[in-house]
């Protein structure tokens, strides 16, 4: 887990999301401020057709490698761990939206199985069809910590 990624999950777990002040997805468009988090009340809609997409990354720098299958130890030419294990990873395209405006970005891997949680979704992302997932959220809002980066 690198330091961004962990300081995310305290952020969110530890930061009390519905105490913090509410930014707008207009805010997030017109800002270059990289070290803010902006806290947005939103919808969310997922971008994907079909499955929830995946790839085989490393285990360390979660970087997209050049192998088919998960298990492959190796060493990372993009984080240099020389314990590297081929990992599966999710990437699902989300648009987030308020009355301001919409922006897309992505959840990985850990929001990804975050979300599945949140909607007590007890099976594999890679079994999940995006359209389930609108349909599951469309009557939903969210409290949704981003980063411009």
């Amino acid at each position: 887990m690198n330091t961004e990624q962990a300081y995310m999950d305290s952020l969110v777990r530890f930061a009390l999301p519905e105490m913090q002040s509410k930014s707008h997805v207009i805010d997030v468009k017109n800002s270059v401020d990289e070290a803010r988090v902006f806290w947005i009340l939103s919808t969310l809609r997922f971008l994907e057709n079909g499955f929830i997409p995946f790839y085989i990354g490393c285990n360390s720098c979660n970087k997209g490698i050049n192998y088919t299958v998960e298990g492959v130890h190796f060493q990372c030419l993009n984080c240099g761990n020389i314990n590297g294990v081929s990992t599966k990873r999710f990437r699902l395209s989300v648009e987030v939206s308020d009355a301001t405006g919409e922006l897309q970005t992505n959840l990985f891997t850990n929001e990804v199985y975050k979300l599945l949680r949140m909607l007590e979704i007890n099976i594999n992302p890679d079994c999940i069809n995006s359209a389930d997932l609108n349909d599951k959220v469309k009557a939903l809002t969210f409290i949704v910590a981003l980063k411009i980066v």
